[in-house]
């Protein structure tokens, strides 16, 4: 899965009748786990991937939603052209205040440490 954001909310994209996309319309309430691998040496050094971690709330997009799309297209530079499944929609979640992090800013070698590769961000408002 491709996460992409304005800052202000992240977008992604999966199918429109997907365990995921049933579960956001019953409760826009979310938890959010992303995966990030560092470097090369992160795929042949045994550590786990760094991983940004928070609750938030989200909301199903339809497929045609411009502004999706646009925040979609600065990692996907031919968005509009892009084939993808028809029955796709957006979910769009709202970046909280409140990050979770474990590995990032932290060596490889201390993410092997538990204790010191958590961390947690407050963003400002």
């Amino acid at each position: 899965m491709v996460y992409q954001s304005d800052g202000d909310f992240i977008i992604c994209q999966t199918g429109k009748d997907t365990l995921k996309t049933n579960n956001i319309k019953k409760t826009k309430h979310v938890s959010v786990t992303i995966p990030i691998r560092k470097s090369f040496f992160h795929k042949i050094i045994p550590a786990p991937p760094a991983e940004l971690h928070f609750t938030s709330t989200a909301e199903i997009r339809p497929k045609d939603d411009e502004k999706a799309r646009m925040i979609y297209s600065k990692f996907l530079k031919y968005s509009d052209k892009a084939e993808l499944p028809q029955d796709y929609i957006w979910i769009s979640i709202k970046v909280p205040n409140k990050i979770t992090t474990f590995g990032v800013v932290v060596s490889l070698l201390k993410m092997r440490k538990p204790l010191e590769a958590r961390k947690t961000i407050f963003l400002e408002e």
